[in-house]
């Protein structure tokens, strides 16, 4: 699960979109532990969804002595 959120926030610091597909195994269970979660863009009228880490999967990375770019 470590590794996936590692993952994730690699490819949200390049600015890479973020999912399911994108990500191995793990990405349900970040999301029910609130480590991703999903924020709306307002774009042309209509909401984009887009998957960020959150800052508690921020802090828990840091915690665990990870120094990743999110």
């Amino acid at each position: 699960m470590i590794l996936t959120l590692r993952k994730a926030c690699k490819k949200q610091s390049n600015h890479l979109p973020i999912g399911q597909v994108d990500l191995d195994g793990s990405f349900t269970a970040l999301v029910k532990r609130g480590l991703i979660d999903v924020i709306k863009i307002p774009f042309k009228g209509e909401s984009q969804v887009s998957w960020h880490v959150t800052k508690q999967g921020m802090t828990i990375l840091r915690k665990l002595g990870y120094k990743e770019p999110c």
